[in-house]
């Protein structure tokens, strides 16, 4: 049914065949149809009377997906408002198998994040949308996407010595980094004096210091996602030389 009028749209000449698809529809659309059977009397074709139905096809696929934030224990989604969809499924891979772990009924919400999540860890997402053709939900088809958290924050920063030119700065191993940047904040602003890029060191020795003066420091965590650097929070410490 197109146009207010029924539209002739395949003539199947073998009884045999069963199935017929209808391409080049839009997405969450509902459509009208209508078959009978044809036979013949010599030249003059009998038709048998029309079987109707009707149906809708599915939202169309996600676009946009992607992963929009991250931190050391979450994980944000985003994606692109599906005009087609009615809603969105979120599922995680866990233990071999995908598990549900959202369903949004907001088609206008293109966000989630994904909590409890352990530092420094690649965590695997699809979403779909969803509509209905009555009570029947209609799926669109998986779009996949993962991403990695950051490295969780620094322990046990804190200064370990002191000198009238000098202070060290001491902190505890963290597991989840591959490595840290030590800044100090100077004229204003915070500049890094250091990238450690070995996550078993855990001493800095800043120099050609005053004394008798204090001075700000902060240290973060680093890892990779592939060659996306990702970074934990910062820690500041201060300490004061001789």
């Amino acid at each position: 049914y197109q146009s207010g009028v029924w539209v002739r749209i395949a003539r199947i000449a073998n009884n045999a065949t069963t199935t017929y698809r209808v391409e080049n529809l839009s997405p969450s659309t509902t459509y009208q149809f209508r078959i009978r059977s044809f036979a013949f009397d010599g030249a003059t074709a009998l038709y048998g009377t029309n079987k109707n139905v009707s149906g809708k096809t599915n939202p169309s696929v996600m676009t946009g997906v992607k992963i929009g934030g991250r931190a050391a224990d979450a994980l944000r989604i985003n994606w692109t408002e599906n005009p087609a969809a009615e809603g969105y499924i979120i599922e995680q891979y866990k233990a071999g198998k995908w598990v549900r772990i959202a369903r949004i009924a907001n088609n206008t919400t293109t966000t989630y994040r994904v909590e409890d999540l352990s530092p420094s860890t690649a965590y695997q997402f699809r979403i779909r949308s969803f509509a209905f053709d009555g009570t029947t939900a209609l799926y669109g088809t998986y779009k996949n996407v993962s991403g990695k958290t950051n490295p969780s924050v620094m322990a046990g920063v804190k200064i370990g010595g002191r000198a009238a030119d000098a202070l060290r700065i001491n902190w505890t191993k963290n597991t989840t980094a591959e490595g840290y940047i030590i800044e100090q904040y100077k004229s204003g602003q915070w500049v890094r004096i250091a990238k450690i890029a070995n996550n078993a060191t855990t001493t800095y020795r800043v120099e050609d210091l005053s004394p008798s003066t204090t001075y700000q420091f902060r240290i973060r965590a680093f890892a990779f996602e592939g060659s996306t650097a990702l970074y934990g929070n910062y820690v500041n410490v201060s300490g004061k030389t001789l």
